[in-house]
């Protein structure tokens, strides 16, 4: 006679369930930065694409897959301000010719990075604030500034 605790023999023990929701299984899922792209080239697309949303020549929604939601609605609102001054100006809005500089980074943890990637524009030199995460083996932005 077995005992109910220990399964029988040529019976396999009963499963435990996981309690493990939704959104834990199907939600983003953190990426190490060993399985993540070059962040350089990522670095560099946003900082051209920052100053040509500033000068009013680019598309938000090009950005759309690389940033998170609360960077895309504070991006969004900086644009509509954007856009005012702009049709406060004559002509047509000319893409910048960008040229960017040095690009300082460190990485707080793992699958993290925060850098500073400075551009320069015309007679401008900016700096554009950028902090990576790893999320579903890309880089997201999760913080997004020029200065």
């Amino acid at each position: 006679m077995s005992l109910p605790h220990q399964p029988s023999a040529g019976r396999p023990a009963p499963r435990r369930r996981m309690n493990v929701s939704n959104e834990d299984f199907f939600g983003p899922q953190p990426t190490s930065t060993a399985e993540l792209p070059d962040s350089d080239a990522v670095l560099r697309f946003l900082a051209v694409a920052m100053v040509e949303i500033d000068e009013g020549a680019r598309d938000l929604e090009q950005l759309g897959h690389i940033v998170d939601d609360r960077v895309y609605r504070f991006l969004r609102g900086r644009l509509v301000f954007q856009r005012r001054v702009h049709a406060l100006e004559r002509g047509p809005r000319m893409r910048p010719q960008v040229a960017v500089g040095r690009i300082h980074s460190r990485s707080p943890r793992d699958g993290v990075l925060e850098a500073v990637v400075m551009v320069t524009y015309g007679k401008l030199t900016r700096a554009v604030v950028v902090r990576l995460e790893g999320w579903d083996h890309r880089w997201r932005a999760t913080d997004l500034h020029i200065l």
